[in-house]
């Protein structure tokens, strides 16, 4: 179940889990989990480096089964001037679970950029 991916479950969770079912046409969750772990083994990673000349955060949840740690701090070290910022209490989407650490990430960014 989608909510084995997170914490602390909640309503934009549930609606999360619908909408990617739906996007993959699928009826349950795990399909959609092995899919996207399929998608970890493509060739994003050698693009990387085209994104260095923007501002680049990257945000990974401290209890997130699906992506190791090890994998945020390697995108964070290939990508020039990237931040990582690890949740504590965030899982596989930190977005749901911890909007409003995720949220004053986003308006940090955001006045760096403009402010550069």
């Amino acid at each position: 179940a989608c909510e084995a991916l997170v914490k602390r479950p909640n309503a934009a969770t549930r609606a999360f889990c619908k909408r990617r079912c739906a996007a993959h046409r699928c009826g349950d969750y795990a399909a959609v989990a092995a899919a996207a772990t399929a998608a970890l083994a493509d060739d994003a990673a050698c693009h990387l480096e085209e994104l260095g000349g923007l501002s680049v955060d990257i945000i990974h949840g401290s209890a997130d089964p699906l992506v190791p740690l090890a994998v945020a701090e390697a995108a964070a070290e290939r990508i020039p001037g990237a931040r990582l910022t690890v949740l504590d209490q965030a899982g596989h989407m930190p977005w749901l679970e911890t909007p409003d650490a995720v949220a004053a990430l986003i308006r940090r960014a955001r006045v760096r950029t403009t402010a550069a």
